[in-house]
């Protein structure tokens, strides 16, 4: 589920359940640029959740990021770390940037 379209009182009351916030990064390099990109904002209830969505842009920058010399491989190599570990927690900018009300 995308934390889009959900207000800060929401996002608190998910993030109390236990639930968080976090963005999944991929790579994408062509043989003279890389670029690290960043997923929408998933709101995910357990470990299972990341690690299931951060398999897809893994497999994404595997495919995509170690093209470029000379940072396409490391910065790809970061981007499966990252995503293996749960991508990057994100809940407090989320409530932070969440409307206050509807």
């Amino acid at each position: 589920m995308t934390a889009d379209g959900l207000t800060a009182a929401e996002l608190r009351s998910y993030r109390d359940r236990g639930w968080r916030c976090v963005r999944f990064v991929w790579c994408n390099s062509n043989v003279i640029s890389t670029v690290e990109r960043q997923s929408c904002v998933y709101l995910t209830q357990n470990w299972r959740d990341r690690t299931l969505r951060g398999i897809g842009y893994s497999l994404l920058s595997l495919a995509c990021g170690p093209w470029g010399v000379p940072w396409g491989i490391w910065r790809t190599a970061e981007s499966i770390w990252i995503n293996s570990t749960g991508g990057r927690d994100v809940t407090v900018e989320a409530i932070e940037r969440a409307p206050v009300e509807r």
